[in-house]
C-alpha cells in the first residue's frame, strides 16, 4: 500500500505546482507545495481518502513536510493500509 499512497499524495500536491518534481523524500514546506490553506485541504484529503480522522496532536505543518512524514502519520493512525 506504501506505493498507493505515494502515487496518490504526488497527484495532489502535483495539482498544487506541475513545475516541481515531487517524491516521497521532497520538502513540501521548502518547495512551496504546503503552506496553511493547502495544509487544510491536505487533512480533509486524507481523512476523506483513508477513512481516517487524525488526532488533534498531529497539527503542525512540519509533522507534514513530506510524503514519506505523512506516510508514517498514516502508518501510525491507520494500520490497516499496510
Amino acid at each position: 500500500m506504501k506505493k498507493e499512497i505515494e502515487r496518490k499524495l504526488i497527484s495532489f500536491f502535483k495539482k498544487k505546482n506541475r513545475n516541481i518534481k515531487v517524491s516521497f523524500k521532497t520538502n513540501l514546506l521548502l518547495n512551496g507545495l504546503l503552506d496553511s490553506t493547502t495544509f487544510v485541504e491536505l487533512i480533509l484529503f486524507l481523512e476523506k481518502n483513508f477513512s481516517l480522522k487524525l488526532k488533534k496532536k498531529i497539527n503542525k505543518l512540519v509533522d507534514f513536510s513530506s510524503i514519506q512524514k505523512i506516510y508514517f502519520i498514516l502508518k501510525n493512525e491507520k494500520k490497516k493500509y499496510y
